[in-house]
């Protein structure tokens, strides 16, 4: 039984140790691409307006989205207090055509459209939407806590 261990042991460490030194220097690298650091601003707040409970809260956080992926003197820019990313721009730190990129992009349309909504309905989905072209390809997460039920119109 000693045997079988000590060569499982041996074998298969270096394996081991490999994954975890890869997977914390793809991580370090991750974070230190240009513009990585806007994208997560933007979409820790496209998730906190798919959670907010009311119109204001939500109007918000979403254009806090706005103001990280844009950046300052964009026409979609709104200087406020809290804005973490302080009008750097994820879209001009990108590398050009790089996936995160276009999904930028595509969230910035949806989340101008979030901004024009007077219903909070209306304006949770889109949140939910924006909240989801951002996470798109970070694998499986945990779903969102308080999703409404689905919308019905009048």
């Amino acid at each position: 039984m000693m045997r079988v261990t000590r060569f499982l042991i041996h074998r298969f460490t270096p394996f081991a140790a490999g994954a975890v030194l890869a997977a914390t220097c793809n991580g370090g690298f991750a974070e230190g691409l240009p513009g990585q650091a806007e994208l997560r601003s933007a979409r820790q707040h496209a998730v906190a307006a798919a959670r907010a409970g009311d119109l204001q809260a939500a109007k918000i956080h979403l254009q806090r989205t706005l103001n990280c992926l844009v950046g300052l003197g964009a026409k979609e820019f709104r200087p406020m207090p809290g804005d973490r990313c302080e009008g750097e721009s994820a879209l001009l730190k990108l590398p050009k055509g790089a996936p995160a990129g276009v999904r930028a992009r595509q969230a910035v349309g949806l989340a101008s459209v979030g901004m024009t909504l007077e219903d909070f309905k209306p304006m949770h989905y889109t949140a939910l939407a924006v909240r989801a072209v951002l996470r798109e390809g970070r694998g499986m997460r945990r779903p969102l806590r308080a999703a409404l039920p689905p919308y019905e119109s009048n």
